[in-house]
């Protein structure tokens, strides 16, 4: 039987799969494109970075809410965005509450430069 955390983690990777198909262009931290611009600037130069995990705790129309504030989500036409959420809303029905939905919060302090 899986635990806790492999259950969260069999969740999150669900929700990464009703979602991604969605991202198209959207922006998105995990592509590391922030990185170029700060590496070009002589503005600011990085001094630490972390990383701490952090478990959102969520209801059922809880989750739903996480994935409808989604800016590409939101943005979709209506009958399309209830589509998803509707995925969404039958992805966690059965789970049992408070779910659990685990992060990595990545922290980067930079400093500017004189």
């Amino acid at each position: 039987s899986l635990d806790g955390q492999s259950v969260a983690l069999e969740l999150q990777a669900a929700l990464e799969a009703i979602v991604q198909p969605l991202r198209a262009q959207t922006p998105a931290h995990r592509s590391g494109q922030w990185r170029e611009v700060f590496g070009r600037t002589r503005l600011w130069a990085p001094v630490e970075e972390a990383e701490l995990a952090h478990v959102q705790l969520l209801d059922r129309p809880g989750v739903v809410a996480r994935v409808a504030s989604t800016s590409f989500i939101a943005t979709l036409p209506t009958d399309r965005r209830d589509d998803v959420l509707g995925r969404v809303r039958a992805l966690v029905t059965d789970r049992p509450e408070p779910i659990e939905l685990p992060y990595v919060c990545e922290l980067f302090v930079w400093q500017r430069l004189p």
